[in-house]
């Protein structure tokens, strides 16, 4: 008796594809601040993320550029001539809202995979811990990340390495704009750094 196996060969596709690079885009957090974040012509956000999953992430944690929380995912769409996704979402303060993205490699599903296999554990890592040393690793491979650049600021700050506090409150600002605590973060900055 012969048994016939027969079987697509693309289900195989995985045996090709390298492993996940395990190299950050961002390392010892050397990227200019401009190829992070910054603000368009029209005043919309332009971020750097590495996956449609850390584009989401990013978006929830920065907010609305009104300073107000994000509601809810609208839609996201590709614009393959400028290569940028851009996301709109709906703001707390009934207002919609638009990020555009640069995908730091894009269509490279392996590096796609990266946050939630290295980076959203390194993030969990900080918060359970309370441990500011995941969060440096965490921008290393994704440098856009609100919350990180946040407890990364005040760390910084608390220990008077003034150049590094005011590079990462300054890339959390441009992610958070019109952040309500904004004033506050000046205050500490100025008291720390002078």
């Amino acid at each position: 008796m012969i048994i016939a196996l027969v079987f697509n060969c693309a289900s195989l596709s995985f045996l090709d594809q390298k492993p996940i690079e395990n190299i950050p885009i961002n390392p010892n957090d050397s990227l200019a601040i401009s190829k992070i974040v910054k603000l368009g012509k029209d005043g919309k956000r332009e971020i750097l993320a590495t996956s449609p999953e850390a584009m989401r992430y990013i978006f929830y944690r920065a907010g609305c550029s009104d300073g107000t929380s994000l509601a809810g995912l609208l839609k996201h769409e590709w614009k393959e001539d400028s290569k940028i996704e851009e996301w709109t979402g709906a703001c707390r303060s009934l207002i919609s809202d638009v990020v555009r993205f640069r995908i730091s490699h894009p269509g490279d599903r392996l590096k796609y995979q990266e946050f939630g296999e290295i980076t959203q554990p390194m993030l969990i890592k900080a918060e359970n811990e309370k441990n500011v040393s995941w969060f440096y690793k965490a921008i290393e491979r994704e440098p856009a990340l609100a919350d990180a650049r946040l407890n990364l600021f005040r760390d910084f700050a608390e220990k008077k390495n003034c150049k590094a506090a005011k590079r990462n409150l300054s890339i959390f600002l441009l992610l958070s704009p019109k952040f309500q605590a904004r004033r506050s973060l000046e205050q500490f900055m100025k008291q720390k750094c002078g």
